[in-house]
């Protein structure tokens, strides 16, 4: 069966009602889940979960680690397409 066979035209995909997706959604969320971390950090007492705080203070790390990594992605990804046009 061809492709174009099995699926058809007027499906919930179709081109009409297809949402195209932000190329920063992800890293939208990981912005407020920094953001909720170091709320919750600075709430936190000083010296009263220690264990807490370093995995918190761990995880902001990573997600700016994460956020450097997608721009830079992003900006290589946006280079390439001005390189190619």
């Amino acid at each position: 069966m061809a492709l174009a066979a099995s699926s058809p035209t007027d499906a919930p995909g179709a081109e009409g009602t297809r949402r195209r997706h932000s190329p920063f959604g992800p890293a939208v969320w990981l912005v407020a889940a920094l953001v909720g971390l170091g709320a919750l950090l600075a709430m936190l007492p000083e010296g009263t979960a220690e264990p807490l705080q370093t995995v918190i203070a761990w995880l902001m790390v990573a997600m700016v680690a994460t956020l450097a990594v997608m721009l830079v992605a992003k900006g290589l990804e946006r280079l390439l397409d001005c390189e190619s046009s």
